[in-house]
């Protein structure tokens, strides 16, 4: 938390208001095995208490931690925190103000809010912005090369999405984003759920407004493995290397065309207000559902929002997991690289030292932000339908 304070006092942008939620669950001050979590909890808050004043940012902190004011009950974690903090920010902010999230072990640049509140100057119409990220690498070899495999799985799930002009292409990372507070309010907040509470919150965010991936602002979150999380970067690096490609596999081109078939048949469905329960789409949405839109919309862009609300994030990863058939990673890394354009290797990439790893990363890093600058030149010449409706862009 200090050091991410510190990157914060950098920023050039001076007028912000940092909040930090410093939370457990009330039971650990009875439980052996968490009274040093406890105890650094208390040492934390009386550094946060004790130099506070000496930020050039006011700073407020949400004690959840101290005995009696800990959370009860199953619900705790990073989304009650996340939900608690902006709660109490959107209660008190404007309509067009903007909300950060960050997590204590995520480092930013001194760009990070002038460059983030420029986004949303640049595009008044979005109603959050997804960050580009670089997670630092920590640990030992092993642990290094498992948090480069993963970001190549983030990444390759990204470029996939964006190849074939998803409504949904944004990589959701819940210290890689910002939102407008009347789109937080309008999907009444942060859902409360064990894990991947970022995942849908953005969805949900992005059905009454435009998800924007905002390559200008770069964050740079923890690589490091986490037994708390059920899902999501820290829990994929408990995994070995194998059991790690095997959950968080690199879609293939072929699973990528599967859901442009599907976009290409709500495109059509909208516009004949037709459809036969042979269609891929009757998959994942039901005919049932699909009549009722029907029934209920007459107009071809209010038809595709409402499809593409029922085909949203969730399915769209069932849709890819389900097209994987038997899973090879040397074939998938080899379609992942000749899609991209980056040089093909005859060797399995894994295999190659850890510098080599590093500077494909690097590689991949800059590729992506650029392949979604193009795509934001596009979209600032379309018309202003493009934000308000979900739509293949």
């Amino acid at each position: 938390m200090p050091r991410v304070l510190e990157s914060l006092v950098q920023e050039t942008y001076k007028n912000f208001v940092v909040w930090v939620c410093i939370n457990q669950p009330e039971s650990w001050w009875n439980d052996p095995n968490k009274i040093a979590v406890c105890e650094s909890n208390q040492r934390l808050l009386h550094f946060l208490q004790s130099f506070k004043s000496t930020y050039p940012f006011e700073l407020r902190v949400l004690d959840y931690a101290s005995r009696g004011k800990g959370w009860s009950g199953d619900k705790w974690g990073a989304s009650l925190a996340r939900k608690t903090l902006m709660d109490l920010i959107s209660a008190e902010s404007g309509e067009e103000d903007i909300i950060m999230s960050l997590d204590a072990d995520t480092l930013v640049d001194e760009h990070y809010v002038s460059e983030g509140m420029g986004g949303f100057l640049r595009f008044p119409r979005a109603a959050a912005l997804t960050f580009a990220y670089y997670h630092k690498l920590e640990g030992d070899e092993n642990l290094r090369k498992s948090m480069i495999r993963y970001e190549t799985y983030l990444r390759n799930y990204f470029l996939g999405l964006l190849n074939v002009k998803s409504p949904y292409s944004y990589v959701p990372i819940g210290s890689a984003f910002a939102v407008k507070v009347w789109a937080y309010k309008a999907v009444r907040g942060m859902p409360l759920r064990a894990a991947g509470e970022d995942f849908y919150f953005l969805q949900k965010v992005r059905q009454v407004g435009f998800v924007l991936p905002f390559p200008e602002v770069v964050v740079y979150p923890a690589g490091r493995l986490s037994h708390r999380v059920l899902f999501g970067t820290g829990r994929a690096l408990t995994y070995s290397f194998d059991e790690l490609c095997q959950r968080y596999p690199l879609f293939r081109s072929s699973s990528f065309q599967k859901l442009q078939e599907i976009y290409l048949e709500i495109q059509e469905v909208a516009s004949t207000r037709k459809f036969e329960k042979g269609m891929l789409l009757c998959k994942y949405v039901s005919p049932a559902h699909i009549s009722a839109i029907l029934e209920n919309y007459k107009q071809p862009r209010h038809i595709e929002h409402a499809l593409h609300i029922q085909f949203n994030a969730l399915e769209i990863y069932h849709l890819l997991k389900n097209s994987l058939g038997f899973y090879d990673e040397k074939i998938a890394v080899a379609d992942f690289l000749e899609r991209t354009g980056l040089e093909r290797s005859d060797n399995n990439l894994w295999d190659k030292p850890l510098p080599a790893l590093e500077e494909f990363r690097k590689k991949l890093f800059e590729f992506e932000r650029k392949f979604v600058r193009k795509k934001i030149e596009l979209l600032q010449r379309k018309n202003k339908s493009w934000w308000k409706y979900l739509t293949c862009w």
